[in-house]
């Protein structure tokens, strides 16, 4: 599996983590289950190795989110990839 997403310990956040064999190009954004999208943790190219990137449960105007079920697009290496995640108050 190319990713994953856990709770950040001690923190009302989320960690997706993502392994890329080779240098590429990486897209990764936060969607509520209505399909609207909240925030962009990643767009931009990424060395070849493992990364992880945080979502600190706010949208993309700087405002909190609710508790609850969001999906994750990825997009890594040409293939898109839906992950769900949970944030927790």
């Amino acid at each position: 599996s190319c990713c994953s997403t856990q709770r950040a310990r001690r923190s009302r956040s989320a960690r997706v983590t993502f392994t890329l064999p080779k240098r590429d190009r990486v897209s990764i954004a936060v969607y509520d289950l209505a399909g609207r999208k909240l925030a962009v943790l990643a767009d931009g190219e990424y060395a070849a190795e493992r990364h992880f990137v945080d979502w600190n449960g706010r949208d993309l105007e700087g405002n909190p989110v609710g508790a609850g079920v969001y999906f994750y697009k990825m997009k890594i290496a040409g293939q898109t990839f839906n992950r769900r995640g949970v944030l927790i108050n």
